[in-house]
C-alpha cells in the first residue's frame, strides 16, 4: 500500500513525500524489488541520477531478469556522462528483451537501441549510431508506433544536420513530420524549425518561408495556451486543497493509506475530466 502512495505522490510532482512513502515500504519488506525500481525513477525525476542508479542496482540485484530496471539503469548512467556503463546495462536490457521473447518488453529494447544511438551520436560514430536508429526504424514499424518513429528520425535529421548534410537532414526531418502529422494530428515546432534551418542552409527560401509561417501560426496558438496557463493554476489550487488532508494522515494502519490514495486518485481523476 505504501508503494501505491508513493506512485501517486511522484506523478503528483510531490517527490520528497513519494520517498518517504516508498522507503516506509521497504521497511516492512526488504526484498520488495519494485520500490527499489520507483526509488530509481523518483530520484531520476529529481535529477539526482546517481542516487537513482543506486536504486536500480537493488532492483537488478534481487531480480535479474528486469529489463526495464537495466534500460532505466542505463539511462541513468547516461545522464552522468558514464557511457560505457550505460552502453553494457542499455545492451544487457536488449538481451533480456531477447531471451525473455515477451511483446510487452519490444518497447524497451526500442528505447535501449535509441539510448545507444544516442550515445555513439555523442561519440562521433555515426555509422554505429545509424546502425542502432536502424534497427529502431525496424522496431517501431512492426510496431506501427508514429511515436517511436518520429521519435528516431528526429535523431537521425539532427545527426545529420550537425554534420552539415542539410540534405538528408531535411529528408528525415520531413519523415519524423509526417509520422508527428499521423501520431498527433499536429505539427511540432522543434521540427517546423529544423525544417526551416534546412531549407534556409539549401537556400530553398520559398520552402523556408511557408514552413516559417507555419512555424510562427502555430507558435503563436502555443502562447496563448501559456497565458492561460495561470487560470488553470488557480483551478488546479482549488482542486489541490483536497491534498492537504494527507497531512493529517499517518501510516499507523492500512485504513489510513486507504484514505490518502483514495483522496489522491479522486484529485487525478477530477483534473482529468477538467
Amino acid at each position: 500500500m505504501h508503494n501505491n502512495l508513493g506512485n501517486v505522490l511522484r506523478e503528483l510532482g510531490r517527490f520528497d513525500d513519494a520517498v518517504l512513502s516508498y522507503e516506509k515500504a521497504i521497511s516492512i519488506d526488504p526484498n520488495f524489488v519494485e520500490v527499489y525500481f520507483n526509488l530509481g525513477i523518483t530520484f531520476q525525476d529529481m535529477k539526482e541520477y546517481s542516487n537513482s542508479v543506486n536504486y536500480y542496482l537493488k532492483a537488478i540485484e534481487n531480480k535479474e531478469n528486469y529489463p526495464e530496471a537495466h534500460n532505466n539503469l542505463a539511462v541513468a548512467y547516461k545522464e552522468l556522462k558514464e557511457y560505457d556503463s550505460a552502453i553494457l546495462y542499455y545492451n544487457k536490457c536488449i538481451k533480456l528483451c531477447d531471451e525473455l521473447k515477451k511483446e510487452m518488453f519490444i518497447k524497451h529494447k526500442f528505447h535501449a537501441l535509441m539510448g545507444i544511438g544516442d550515445i555513439y551520436n555523442i561519440r562521433d560514430n555515426i555509422t554505429q549510431a545509424l546502425a542502432n536508429y536502424q534497427k529502431c526504424i525496424l522496431i517501431a514499424e512492426s510496431l506501427n508506433d508514429f511515436s517511436a518513429l518520429r521519435k528516431v528520425y528526429k535523431a537521425i535529421g539532427n545527426l545529420y544536420f550537425e554534420n552539415e548534410n542539410y540534405n538528408l537532414s531535411l529528408t528525415n526531418y520531413q519523415k519524423a513530420e509526417k509520422y508527428d502529422l499521423k501520431y498527433s494530428g499536429g505539427s511540432d515546432v522543434n521540427i517546423l524549425l529544423m525544417l526551416y534551418k534546412n531549407h534556409s542552409n539549401l537556400n530553398n527560401f520559398k520552402n523556408a518561408s511557408t514552413i516559417v509561417k507555419k512555424y510562427f501560426l502555430i507558435k503563436d496558438s502555443l502562447n496563448q495556451m501559456n497565458s492561460n496557463k495561470e487560470l488553470i493554476e488557480l483551478k488546479m489550487d482549488k482542486e489541490f486543497s483536497l491534498l492537504k488532508e494527507i497531512d493529517s494522515i499517518k501510516y499507523a494502519n492500512e485504513i489510513n493509506l486507504n484514505q490518502a490514495v483514495t483522496i489522491i486518485t479522486i484529485f487525478m481523476y477530477s483534473m482529468c475530466l477538467t
